[in-house]
């Protein structure tokens, strides 16, 4: 129930992503005697009940009966891969210039009818490299402040956020704030980025971590040491569409 209401809610609130190709990554497990569950270790118990949630999910799949299951596939992972290395496995399968990505838990609280203005946005604009949706923690009303304030504790020299915000001609309304770490949340991003930085050379995701934890360590200590002019590598971008407080667009369930 919890991912078809994620699902649902994509649906309703973002419709002009229901056309996409939708890849729902199932991560791998090993068997012990006892549940380490972040770890990716279970019971033979629970092991159970997992193949028998993927088979759920891979019948819902195969009926497609709603209509945001009618594009969705399932991918199995043969063994623990954790969040950031399941998201390299479903890389290998897209085809698209950019990504979108949704937790299975990660509702739309809110309407957001400019994905494809977003798109183009981010194709004329290389320096949009990730875009990340609003949260309750990445709420744009209050971000730059809480940013800026942070840069400071940080001992880094930086511009006045307001001013390096970027706009563009491709959706009229939306800015975007030089967002300072990487957020393990609802976002948009170019696939080559996703390929060349994130998973590149520089091995900024650990396996069976989450993105955030070693790339977003990476992110601050480059501010730290290199300076404001590392946030252009990265590229991360919080999207506000200026919509008034409390404005997060996307929720944990």
């Amino acid at each position: 129930e919890l991912i078809s209401e994620t699902l649902r809610t994509l649906g309703e609130h973002a419709p002009e992503l229901l056309p996409c190709r939708n890849i729902i990554v199932c991560d791998g497990y090993r068997t012990a005697a006892s549940s380490k569950f972040r770890c990716g270790v279970v019971t033979d118990e629970r092991a159970a009940a997992y193949e028998e949630y993927v088979a759920a999910l891979e019948g819902l799949v195969a009926e497609g009966g709603e209509e945001h299951w009618r594009r969705a596939e399932v991918q199995r992972l043969g063994d623990r891969h954790g969040f950031g290395f399941a998201v390299r496995a479903a890389l290998e399968h897209v085809r698209t210039p950019f990504v979108f990505v949704l937790q299975h838990d990660r509702t739309f609280m809110r309407p957001f009818h400019m994905a494809v203005r977003l798109m183009r946005a981010m194709a004329s604009d290389e320096r949009l490299k990730m875009v990340g949706l609003p949260t309750t923690t990445n709420d744009p009303s209050r971000y730059i402040t809480q940013a800026e304030t942070k840069l400071g504790e940080m001992k880094v020299a930086h511009p006045r956020l307001e001013t390096v915000s970027l706009a563009s001609p491709e959706c009229p309304g939306l800015r975007f704030i030089p967002m300072i770490m990487w957020h393990d949340s609802t976002h948009f991003a170019s696939t080559a980025y996703y390929r060349d930085f994130v998973f590149g050379p520089r091995k900024l995701v650990a396996r069976g971590g989450f993105i955030e934890d070693k790339l977003g360590q990476q992110q601050g200590i480059d501010l730290r040491t290199v300076g404001w002019s590392s946030h252009a590598e990265y590229g991360t971008w919080l999207l506000d569409d200026g919509a008034p407080p409390p404005t997060r667009m996307v929720g944990h369930l």
